[in-house]
């Protein structure tokens, strides 16, 4: 259960696993369409990211477009921030 949950979290997140492993994924049918679709999951939703981010930054007003840059910056500074602090490792 533990190996197949972390193959499952590596094809959904891109970050990829040992040969042996994707050997594995490959050789079972049931495996092989669980991490198929968790890979199309994981790019459906960077994909949505960026449309989102695209159109917060689509606006006639400039000022608009300045609050929304603003706010996608201050958010990623938090984040980042928040993956900084001890407590957090």
């Amino acid at each position: 259960w533990d190996q197949a949950k972390f193959q499952a979290l590596s094809a959904f997140s891109n970050s990829g696993y040992t040969t042996r492993e994707a050997e594995q994924i490959v050789n079972h049918p049931v495996r092989r369409r669980i991490a198929s679709s968790l890979i199309v999951l994981g790019n459906a939703g960077l994909i949505t990211t960026v449309a989102t981010l695209a159109s917060s930054l689509m606006t006639e007003h400039l000022w608009r477009a300045a609050v929304n840059v603003g706010a996608i910056i201050g958010g990623l500074g938090v984040m980042i921030w928040l993956m900084r602090r001890r407590r957090a490792r």
